[in-house]
């Protein structure tokens, strides 16, 4: 396994908390996508979608955006991240719909991010369409306090 190191910029993004089952990640972003859409003030960054692996069996989905939403209710927040050393680490789509198989991965980056010098991060992993596939990239990131 070799991870890819790259520098993390400062982020805005709306999370939907936390949910217990990873399953329904892509109706989670959808549904984020769309109350994005709706608010005049918002503008969405990239169409990745983010999920948060907060721990075992605990997730949270988020996309980045600039300008200003409205929190539409408790299951949402605001959540900003900064800028660091970022390192990432491509993986098979199919991983998302194995738990074990994710945690260990999540395990192995996370060692391996320690190993080159970062050791206060979490992980979540971007899920994007490039040239008419659906990519994944586990990534660090680092939530302001």
């Amino acid at each position: 396994m070799k991870i890819e190191e790259f520098k993390i910029g400062n982020s805005r993004h709306i999370v939907f908390k936390k949910i217990e089952d990873i399953a329904p990640w892509q109706d989670i972003g959808f549904e984020l996508l769309k109350l994005m859409e709706s608010s005049p003030k918002c503008q969405l960054v990239n169409r990745a979608l983010y999920i948060h692996l907060n721990g075992e069996s605990d997730y949270s989905i988020s996309r980045s955006y600039t300008g200003s939403l409205s929190v539409p209710s408790e299951q949402y927040e605001i959540t900003d991240f900064e800028q660091g050393q970022g390192f990432r680490l491509p993986i098979n789509i199919e991983i998302l719909y194995d738990t074990a198989k994710l945690d260990k991965f999540k395990n192995e980056f996370s060692s391996l991010c320690a190993t080159s010098g970062v050791n206060k991060m979490s992980v979540w992993i971007r899920v994007q369409t490039l040239n008419g596939q659906i990519v994944a990239e586990m990534e660090n990131f680092f939530p302001m306090i």
